[in-house]
């Protein structure tokens, strides 16, 4: 099993994982779409590597299309929205269709809902809580997430530590 965690970076000190540059660096969108950072002072284009796009069959891989993202900034950039082009991405809280403002920051600004997906039901897999690239408003160290139907106590969706072991759902456009 390959583990992969949303986290950009460690933080200096041992002050935990952290969301700082939000989706634009995090490690699960390098390895999504096989890249990997050289150095953060970069611009996130200056990536090379292997990772999950790699292991598509081919026919597959060629047909799908680089899109525009958009996401915040991260804990420490409460203003800032980044766009990436991306062919393998995760969903914003925004284009799951929750609009719960205290959630993440400029949620409005991180893309349009989906149609497919319109209430909490229509979001929720069965035994299986994932990611969103939503970065968190508690701290520079949480990331937003949609709850399973099993972990609803919390709620349809929450934040938890970077470095938290969650699944994915991955999206592509061809």
């Amino acid at each position: 099993m390959n583990t992969k965690f949303i986290t950009t970076g460690a933080a200096n000190e041992g002050q935990g994982t952290l969301n700082n540059g939000g989706w634009m660096y995090s490690e699960l969108r390098a390895w999504l779409n096989g890249l990997v950072m050289i150095d953060k002072s970069t611009s996130p284009d200056d990536f090379t590597g292997v990772g999950f796009i790699d292991a598509l069959p081919t026919i597959l891989k060629n047909g799908i299309k680089p899109v525009k993202k958009f996401s915040d900034g991260g804990h420490y950039s409460k203003t800032e929205i980044n766009e990436t082009q991306d062919k393998i991405f995760i969903p914003s809280l925004a284009e799951l269709n929750i609009t719960n403002e205290k959630l993440t920051y400029n949620l409005s600004d991180q893309g349009t809902p989906y149609v497919l997906y319109t209430d909490d039901e229509s979001r929720r897999i069965p035994g299986l809580s994932y990611w969103t690239r939503s970065s968190s408003q508690v701290g520079s160290h949480a990331w937003n997430l949609i709850n399973s139907p099993e972990d609803m106590e919390s709620g349809a969706s929450e934040y938890k530590n970077g470095s938290g072991r969650s699944g994915i759902v991955f999206m592509f456009c061809i």
